[in-house]
């Protein structure tokens, strides 16, 4: 059993320090158990499977020594693309005991990634096996499509005048095709999901469109003034310009992904309600960029 989790590593996190007063030298010294009292760590990476699409790496790690006054204790296999692991994957041992576990770790594809295992605890700091290096191949944009993206929907100029605020860490939930011919977003819109009562996830609010692997782009059909969201009486409508007439219309919306597919970028778009004729929000001319999360 594992779990994967995405930290920073740093000793400080691992040490349980008052923060009310400073430290003398002696409860400091008093706050480390020996290295003797961490378990040993080793990698065995003669037997290392990469897998560039699934962007993981699995081997064998054998811990041992692992005693009942390790506090806390947190045996894992780390992945960094940098040599310091400073922002680090790990995945860790459910259970730490004794023994050699596969573990698999997240790594990114057509990078240089650096693999080392950890033993941890808060009263005996951590402990290292030696690093290895593992070359990721690279993998089509389109694998790295990420399960959600985040970011902040803010409004135009005209939107903003009237009061409206931007809608922060906003997370729009991905589903990619098997055939990668299609990809729909639910939760698209922030307003939607927050000035709609009874809203239910998944079941409104949400587009699928066509990918254009090449150019790598996500086309929705506008249909009349706008695309449907699944949540009449709205539309999503894109914008071409604004004058003293008002807003144009676009008669195309096309999302853009990114090289890597880290960000995805949607164009200057308005949420229309077709009852009452009027744009309920409209989006910065800038368009939005959400993170892969």
């Amino acid at each position: 059993m594992k779990r994967k989790i995405t930290y920073t590593i740093a000793l400080a996190s691992l040490l349980l320090v008052s923060c009310n007063k400073a430290l003398e030298k002696s409860e400091i010294e008093d706050g480390f158990a020996p290295l003797g009292d961490l378990p040993t760590v080793s990698i065995n990476a003669s037997a290392i499977e990469v897998d560039q699409y699934a962007q993981t790496v699995t081997l064998d790690v054998t811990f041992s020594g692992v005693a009942s006054g390790m506090e806390n204790l947190e045996l894992g296999l780390l992945s960094a693309t940098d040599p310091g692991f400073v922002e680090s994957n790990v995945t860790l041992v459910d259970t730490p005991a004794d023994g050699t576990y596969r573990l698999t770790v997240q790594v990114s594809a057509g990078n240089t990634n650096y693999i080392k295992a950890m033993a941890a605890c808060t009263n005996g700091g951590a402990v290292y096996s030696d690093r290895i290096t593992v070359d990721v191949p690279d993998i089509p944009w389109y694998y790295k499509i990420a399960d959600e993206y985040i970011g902040t929907y803010g409004p135009d100029e005209n939107t903003a005048s009237n009061g409206a605020t931007p809608y922060e860490n906003h997370v729009v939930t991905v589903e990619v095709a098997e055939d990668f011919s299609t990809l729909t977003l639910y939760d698209i819109d922030p307003y939607l999901e927050n000035e709609t009562n009874g809203y239910v996830s998944r079941q409104m609010n949400y587009v699928t469109g066509t990918i254009d692997l090449e150019a790598r782009t996500v086309t929705f059909t506008v249909s009349g003034q706008g695309v449907d969201p699944h949540l009449s009486p709205y539309l999503l409508s894109p914008i071409s310009g604004y004058s003293s007439d008002g807003y144009s219309l676009a008669k195309e919306f096309v999302l853009q992904f990114n090289e890597d597919a880290t960000e995805l970028h949607f164009p200057w778009y308005a949420v229309l309600n077709q009852q009452e004729s009027t744009l309920s929000y409209v989006y910065a001319e800038d368009g939005v960029t959400l993170t892969a999360n």
